[in-house]
């Protein structure tokens, strides 16, 4: 049963047709990506992913959003091989790359896009530059550590970045290049596909993993980054099954806010309980929020997730603009800072989206093997 109507009331099947119609007031109208943040024009191109699996799964007039910004991808895309793709990590509302940087994972999630589009409408025609994309991963990302192979984070190093992009292994980068791999595999039946698969999760297990949680990653030389991000814990519930669920246990110990404030559009919401992004912070974050309750609901944890659900759906409501648009779009954080805006987002509207609907985006809906 989807959590909108689970944790109950009319207004939940609102909610669902409320944040769809959000996330379809930020498409741009020459481009057809969504920006981002309400009032900024940037399209993250992890943004424009989860655009295309909400669109994708409502489906009907929805489903040409998730094609527009497929094609714009199709058009616009890297091709230092012929068999090979990437895309930048952000463009502008105009089409313009925000930047040379890009990241193994939001490449991942495009992918992970594409094959959940294909999977709800049965238009191939995206399936090659998904292709291309995991070959670009698989001949320029994936290093040897250990005995075992993993992704690191870029292909090269970016000044724009703290550490060396080609050294590191994130838990999250891996998380997304497995699951991409293994979807792609499924999907077509693809041998290549599975065994890079089967060597990432190995590497996740073995090497991320160290018993009760996930690691935020390893250096080349093996190193660990101790920190505790919560995306490392509900993320790899998410995509490697409810057998990883004492992360989730310890991400409440580590991570929960308790009694936050969010003052937006001259409204303020008071005494709001969900997660942070890591042991560093301490400000509210709807969408790790969300990616929470998605990994209580695949856990069976549906009190939990009623639960966190509803904070989010409350300080949504509560710093609404205008209540009688009907339309909910969902606070990214209750601080602003790097990488961090008050503004609704398409991040948080999409997870919390997932979650009315129970869509787990790691595991698009595949019925069967599609040569």
């Amino acid at each position: 049963m989807p959590l909108g109507m689970a944790i109950g009331g009319e207004s939940n099947s609102l909610d669902q047709s409320a944040a769809i119609r959000w996330l379809e007031g930020q498409i741009n109208p020459g481009t057809k990506l969504v920006s981002s943040y309400a009032g900024n024009p940037t399209c993250w191109l992890y943004d424009q992913a989860l655009a295309v699996i909400a669109f994708a799964e409502t489906g009907g007039q929805y489903t040409r959003h998730a094609r527009e910004i497929l094609q714009f991808l199709e058009d616009n895309r890297n091709q230092p091989a012929k068999d090979e793709g990437y895309w930048f990590f952000a463009y502008e509302a105009d089409g313009k790359r925000g930047g040379e940087y890009t990241t193994t994972a939001v490449n991942a999630w495009t992918v992970l896009a594409i094959i959940y589009y294909e999977a709800k409408t049965g238009d191939k025609r995206f399936r090659p530059m998904a292709e291309a994309a995991l070959n670009w991963i698989q001949r320029r990302c994936i290093k040897s550590i250990k005995g075992k192979e993993g992704v690191v984070m870029a292909e090269r190093d970016y000044a724009t970045t703290r550490y060396d992009d080609t050294t590191v292994f994130s838990t999250e980068h891996n998380l997304d290049a497995y699951s991409a791999f293994y979807c792609m595999g499924s999907l077509t039946g693809g041998k290549s596909y599975l065994e890079t698969a089967a060597g990432l999760i190995s590497f996740l297990r073995e090497a991320l993993w160290d018993g009760r949680h996930f690691l935020g990653g390893l250096d080349i030389t093996g190193q660990r980054n101790d920190a505790f991000y919560l995306d490392a814990q509900s993320w790899g519930v998410l995509a490697l099954g409810p057998e990883y669920a004492s992360s989730l246990q310890l991400a409440e110990e580590k991570c929960l806010v308790t009694n936050k404030t969010h003052t937006l559009n001259n409204k303020t919401v008071a005494g709001i309980a969900g997660f942070t992004e890591w042991t560093g912070t301490e400000y509210f974050w709807a969408e790790g929020t969300e990616g929470m309750v998605a990994a209580w609901l695949m856990t069976g944890q549906s009190g939990k997730a009623a639960f966190y659900h509803q904070q989010t759906r409350r300080l949504a409501e509560g710093v609404a603009a205008d209540s009688s648009e009907n339309k909910l779009g969902i606070p990214y954080a209750t601080q602003d800072a790097v990488g961090v805006s008050v503004r609704e987002s398409v991040a948080g509207t999409a997870w919390f989206y997932f979650n009315e609907r129970c869509v787990n985006p790691f595991r698009p809906p595949l019925k069967q093997v599609n040569q």
